[in-house]
């Protein structure tokens, strides 16, 4: 073993490239503009750029992680495989009728999402199995030859089989699968039983054809980078790609998990707060994570990240488990502009990485957030991306002054803060959805800035919100890029067996248990993990009998110490946290069982250092005047090099704290120090 671990996440604006040497115990990281068009192009320079500045070669890399967007953006752009889907007969439409739901309640012209499938490519087959797993009609085999030509016919990548009821009884999907595989042999075959073993046939059927809708996708392009970090770098190890679960898996499940990628970049960050967090003594985090065209942001309770199995992608559902993160369109480069009755709007279109903020100079002519944050004073025209990228102040000021300043009869500096304050009540709306609203008091929570642009909100954000203090940590803004190399490989596992708690045959449950533990002892074993240090984590979804959804609680142990006394007083609790109720009387169903399947990578633990003392003094690179709104007007501010920043230093606001990956923006009446882990801890008072 060399030693060396890379973990690289492409951005909408910019690739985070960060590599630990597990000899000398040092981070390095750094940043390359990212590539829209072609995101493999930005992560082989990032990689390539990472080694030069390291004297590394890429034959020392041993472990290669990346967070990918690229189902992400195939969803949301609709460039999808060619895929089709074959269920039972009469259940064809269920992707269009789904939960009935208006895409927008009150609105006489609201449009559905485009149908993951369209008709033409939808096929029924008769067979039918009950809701007990009992076969009523066997599946008629000779049915699948007429659609077996229609899929050549058609030029069909990939095909999802979804039948009713194969949750319970997988064996009419299997041999439908058997039947493509034997006679289209090029086709690549996935099976709802296989994907999402769970009930709920829209939920389901919708998981499997999103999988066979960007497996192709993913599978090229992961293919294709391998080869290009092979032939250009010499990088011979295979990569890990981050999940949308809070795990990563190897390159080797890409082809039949690709759907577990499809919010793959934003988990990484939630697992580093977790980690680099819980290291600093916060087991209660609200992770706001801002780039380029978004904002993520994320809640960790006792170093885990939140879970979910709600998740949807452009409307599209997937009952798979994610890590809970709400998404808004508010990143560096969203665009701010008036409406026609004057009004001003911030994001959620964004100007990306190409052209870009006015202000990078590359075409780019609608003001963004970065050129109202440049023109504020609080991001530094001559330190962008530490030196490296020139920026056009002037233009920027140009282009507000015309396009909200005038417009609006208001001054440059108020019509920049404007901008400001619109992009921070969409944050701050955002958070309280995330955090209220799921039964949770941000007061009680500190709040973590990374991304790159996450320091230069959040003091302000916090404020807003009571929250009293906020951590900005090292390498913030490359923090999902270091979390992929804290994040351990994790396989989720699921099934649907429901009965009445108090009736449940413990040993029952217990073996269902232990299949699923079997199934993924073997495919860890396929990946050549060793099984004798697998880590298993059960849990539960319960809910009231008469319920439509459930809960989801957690087994602490091993599963044959479960006591149902317990687990019902842990649902009592869960509900009524979120719902400020509960029954401890009512009968309780048992709906999914859940194991996690964890096997643990080697983690980096940075130093905790001795504080220093408390003067900051020989840090101070210059000072500039940024524009707050306590004062009203621009004042001069202290700027401060993080480099030169100490444990123990103190920093009185204002200030401004640099590094070449993201700017702290500290305000008049708040402190910060910095920790033992250099972190920046800010103490907030308003």
């Amino acid at each position: 073993m060399n030693g060396c671990r890379i973990g690289f996440d492409i951005g909408g604006t910019f690739t985070d490239i960060i590599l630990f040497d597990q000899n000398e115990g040092i981070y390095h990281s750094t940043k390359t503009s990212s590539t829209p068009r072609d995101p493999s192009i930005g992560a082989v320079d990032g990689v390539a750029k990472i080694l030069q500045q390291t004297s590394r070669q890429g034959l020392e890399v041993d472990y290669l992680s990346h967070g990918t967007t690229i189902a992400t953006n195939a969803v949301l752009e609709g460039k999808l495989a060619n895929c089709a889907l074959v269920t039972t007969r009469g259940f064809k439409d269920v992707l269009e009728i789904g939960r009935q739901r208006r895409p927008q309640q009150y609105s006489f012209h609201a449009v559905k999402n485009r149908i993951l499938v369209a008709r033409e490519f939808r096929f029924e087959v008769t067979e039918r199995v009950n809701y007990r797993g009992e076969v009523t009609t066997p599946l008629a085999l000779e049915e699948l030859c007429g659609i077996a030509s229609s899929l050549k016919e058609k030029g069909v990548e990939a095909v999802a089989i979804s039948f009713l009821f194969s949750f319970l009884n997988a064996d009419h999907e299997q041999a439908a699968k058997a039947y493509f595989q034997a006679n289209c042999p090029n086709l690549d075959v996935y099976l709802s039983s296989e994907v999402l073993p769970e009930y709920r046939e829209y939920e389901r059927t919708s998981t499997v054809v999103l999988n066979a809708a960007v497996a192709p996708i993913v599978s090229r392009y992961v293919g294709s980078l391998e080869a290009q970090f092979s032939e250009k770098l010499d990088i011979e190890v295979g990569m890990n790609l981050m999940k949308s679960s809070g795990g990563v898996m190897p390159s080797s499940q890409v082809q039949s998990r690709a759907v577990e990628t499809v919010l793959s970049g934003p988990a990484a960050g939630a697992i580093a707060i977790a980690y680099f967090g819980g290291l600093a003594g916060y087991d209660k985090l609200i992770g706001f994570d801002i780039g380029g065209t978004s904002t993520d942001i994320s809640v960790v309770v006792d170093q885990k990240p939140r879970i979910t199995s709600e998740g949807s992608i452009g409307g599209y559902p997937f009952a798979l488990p994610i890590v809970d993160i709400s998404t808004i369109g508010a990143g560096g480069g969203s665009l701010a502009y008036l409406d026609v009755a004057g009004g001003l709007h911030v994001g959620p279109e964004s100007a990306g990485a190409d052209p870009g903020p006015v202000c990078y100079g590359s075409g780019g002519l609608v003001p963004t957030i970065t050129d109202a944050n440049l023109c504020l004073g609080r991001l530094n025209e001559h330190f962008f991306l530490g030196g490296e990228m020139p920026v056009d102040k002037v233009a920027a000021e140009k282009a507000i002054d015309q396009q909200i300043a005038k417009p609006m009869n208001k001054s440059l500096a108020n019509a920049c803060q404007g901008i400001f304050d619109v992009t921070l009540a969409n944050m701050v709306r955002a958070i309280r959805v995330s955090s209220i609203e799921k039964g949770l008091d941000p007061r009680e929570f500190s709040l973590v800035a990374f991304g790159g642009c996450g320091a230069v909100f959040t003091a302000d954000v916090a404020e807003e919100l009571g929250i009293k203090t906020v951590i900005v940590p090292q390498d913030a803004g490359l923090l999902s890029a270091k979390g992929l190399l804290v994040t351990d490989h994790k396989n989720d596992y699921s099934r649907t067996r429901i009965s009445i708690l108090g009736g449940t045959d413990k040993n029952a449950l217990i073996g269902f248990f232990d299949e699923m533990k079997a199934q993924a002892r073997a495919e860890f074993k396929k990946d050549n993990f060793d099984i004798g240090d697998l880590k298993f984590l059960y849990s539960l979804d319960l809910r009231y009998s008469g319920q439509a959804y459930e809960i989801n609680v957690p087994i602490f142990g091993e599963v044959e110490e479960i006591t149902f006394d317990t687990v019902r007083d842990r649902f009592n609790e869960s509900h009524r946290r979120l719902y400020w109720w509960s029954d401890s009387k009512r009968e309780l169903e048992i709906v999914n069982l859940r194991i996690s399947v964890i096997s643990l990578v080697p983690k980096a633990t940075p130093e905790l250092l001795p504080l220093q003392q408390a003067d900051s003094g020989h840090a101070i690179k210059g000072n500039r005047p940024v524009f707050f709104k306590q004062y009203g007007e621009y004042c001069g501010t202290t700027v401060y090099d993080r480099r030169e920043l100490r444990p123990g230093n103190h920093i009185p606001g204002p200030a401004i704290i640099e590094s070449f990956d993201t700017t702290v923006v500290i305000l008049p009446i708040n402190t910060a120090k910095v920790d033992g882990y250099g972190n920046i801890i800010i103490s907030v008072e308003g």
